[in-house]
């Protein structure tokens, strides 16, 4: 199973900082690359909230990409292969689209054909539906059959994250219900990653349960800055779940 840390960027800076971290100075993003490769990630991954992949948001990359030797993956407002090309040319290894992107077919057709197995989807969905707002209109999609027509395309995963994570002020209870991650992955022939929110260490075991599923990974952002998630004992079980209840069972 394969985790990805984010890094989620705005204005060239992280959202989330770890807690140890000492002192006034902000740490940036690339400090912060720099900090998730010493606790033992293989991957790292960009979540820019920018409305456009403008100068300082490529700036930020470059500095990421620039701070560590592991691969580097990125999610952020792509809209048209010319971003593509450009963010590809600034050393990522992969990239993945997100809803905007359903609007145009031709356009993730085009991006996994030119990038074989570097191009992912990121869905976020309500239920087995997807909502994609563009210029005041709102365009209705069935979560299957949008899954079931990547995987043709050629995308290396689907990303998948419920909109409901989007709400606040509800009581958040350890473990996940995976049946609609694992309903999706059974209608792609790519891997699925869960991206929703993972808070709790239960929530990651709870992923790791469906490999045999579909289900290749995930990626935590929040839970893992907080303490939440230990990055040791979620490595660990990345390794094989088997090994973590071992050493669970020897503590």
């Amino acid at each position: 199973m394969l985790i990805f840390p984010k890094i989620v960027i705005k204005d060239g800076e992280s959202l989330h900082q770890f807690q140890d971290v000492i002192g006034s100075a902000i740490a940036s993003p690339a400090e912060i690359a720099t900090q998730l490769v010493k606790m033992g990630f293989s991957w790292l991954y960009i979540q820019s909230l920018d409305t456009d992949i403008d100068a300082q948001c490529l700036e930020t990359i470059a500095q990421i990409i620039g701070a560590v030797d592991v691969p580097v993956a990125f999610e952020g407002a792509i809209q048209d292969i010319s971003s593509v090309d450009r963010l590809m040319g600034e050393g990522l290894s992969r990239l993945t689209l997100n809803n905007l992107a359903l609007i145009d077919h031709g356009f993730i057709q085009q991006a996994c054909s030119l990038y074989p197995d570097q191009i992912a989807v990121h869905l976020h969905a309500n239920a087995d539906k997807l909502d994609v707002a563009q210029k005041g209109n709102v365009t209705q999609f069935d979560l299957h059959k949008i899954a079931a027509s990547i995987g043709e395309y050629g995308a290396y995963a689907i990303l998948y994250s419920e909109t409901s994570d989007q709400k606040t002020g509800e009581i958040e209870k350890p473990g996940l219900d995976m049946r609609a991650c694992c309903t999706l992955a059974q209608k792609t022939t790519c891997p699925v990653f869960y991206a929703g929110k993972l808070n709790h260490m239960e929530d990651l075991l709870s992923i790791a349960r469906e490999a045999e599923s579909g289900i290749a990974g995930a990626l935590i952002g929040e839970g893992l800055y907080t303490g939440q998630i230990s990055a040791a004992d979620a490595l660990q079980i990345a390794a094989g779940l088997s090994l973590y209840q071992q050493k669970s069972n020897d503590n």
